[in-house]
């Protein structure tokens, strides 16, 4: 799995969110990294585990001692006193009830915290385009998809050990999922990587379409070749017309010729204007004769 990308993504998102004037922006992102990392202890010293992030657990450690929480460090673990645990629990408290999704951008931050935290997206040159963010509470499900409907995006949900996921899969979503997490980089790399892959996706199609079309017309013109050839053999192709007898021989010089080619090689070679569904119906008119000699009944 590829996750260069989903980390610039973040490492973008991340300086956004700590460079924005609105402090509620850093406020929600140590909100959320202390919901999922911190372990509360009534009777003994609390434990905040680190991220996998290592940029993130450098904001942490300066950010609590920004708001005047005192800890101490062991085996990369983070633990506070009593005291010190209050004052995170109140800063907990204080952060959670302006949770709320009645302005855009109190949203987008939030969003963007948790993304931070518990969210992935793969390189959009993987063979699936894939955006998840996980929710470790029924909460956090609710506040998540709060705003993914207020953005008009609508995410599958999994359900797996204790952990709520929600996903999309939808190129156009993930893109206007990456403006609203305001990382125009983000957008400008994944709809770089998008356009890209769908135009080979195009092309790989069109060639797909081009080869079934080639085989369908080497079939019938290798079909069309024994009715003529039959006929010829026969010496029945006097009972067709000078046209017709012309498109037959012209037929076997040309068998890899479509319909459309076809009438156009005859047309240029016999100065005569005949469409191409004039051509299919003479050339059908060869294997219905072919058919009926042998005694199959075939169109």
């Amino acid at each position: 799995m590829n996750s260069s990308f989903n980390l610039k993504i973040k490492e973008e998102i991340f300086f956004n969110l700590v460079n924005a004037k609105d402090n509620k922006a850093k406020d929600f992102l140590v909100y959320f990294f202390l919901l999922k990392f911190f372990k509360f202890e009534k009777n003994s010293d609390s434990i905040l585990k680190p991220s996998r992030i290592e940029f993130l657990n450098s904001f942490m450690e300066n950010y609590l001692l920004f708001l005047g929480i005192s800890y101490w460090k062991k085996d990369r673990l983070i633990y506070f006193d009593k005291t010190n645990t209050q004052i995170i629990e109140k800063f907990k408290g204080k952060i959670k009830s302006k949770v709320k999704m009645n302005k855009k951008q109190n949203a987008s931050f939030v969003f963007s915290s948790q993304f931070l935290l518990s969210g992935y997206i793969n390189d959009p040159t993987s063979k699936y385009y894939h955006f998840e963010i996980r929710a470790n509470s029924t909460w956090e499900k609710h506040v998540l998809l709060k705003i993914f409907d207020e953005i008009n995006i609508e995410p599958k949900e999994r359900y797996k050990n204790n952990t709520h996921y929600l996903y999309i899969k939808k190129s156009s979503w993930i893109s206007d999922i990456l403006k609203f997490m305001n990382a125009p980089d983000a957008v400008f790399a994944f709809e770089d990587q998008r356009i890209e892959r769908d135009f080979h996706a195009q092309l790989k199609k069109i060639d797909s379409i081009s080869e079934y079309n080639n085989k369908k017309i080497i079939s019938a013109s290798k079909k069309q070749k024994i009715a003529i050839q039959f006929l010829i053999d026969k010496d029945l192709m006097k009972t067709f017309s000078e046209n017709k007898v012309n498109l037959a021989y012209l037929r076997l010089e040309n068998l890899n010729l479509s319909l459309e080619d076809l009438a156009f090689e005859y047309n240029k070679k016999y100065d005569k204007n005949f469409s191409k569904s004039t051509i299919n119906h003479w050339l059908r008119e060869f294997n219905s004769k072919y058919y009926f000699l042998i005694g199959e009944n075939k169109k």
